[in-house]
């Protein structure tokens, strides 16, 4: 569910990135971005309905953040954020 607080965290974070990021997208604006955790990058198209029925019913997660980094998607490279 998307709130003021998150909001207000996305935008912190957005601040904090500005110019780090390469051809950012208007769809990952504070705002304008669904807010998701991947869980995989190595989940197939056969593996994936039931990993979804696996997460039925969904319930509220809360946690701390331990890292943050952004991901070169073409090379998979991981530059860490360091507050």
């Amino acid at each position: 569910m998307v709130d003021t607080e998150l909001l207000a965290t996305h935008s912190g974070v957005h601040d904090a990135l500005a110019g780090r990021v390469r051809e950012p997208s208007s769809a990952y604006l504070p705002g304008s971005w669904l807010p998701h955790c991947v869980l995989t990058r190595e989940l197939t198209a056969e593996a994936l309905p039931a990993a979804l029925a696996a997460m039925d019913p969904v319930r509220p997660i809360r946690a701390k953040i331990s890292s943050i980094g952004l991901t070169d998607t073409r090379t998979g490279q991981v530059s860490p954020i360091v507050p």
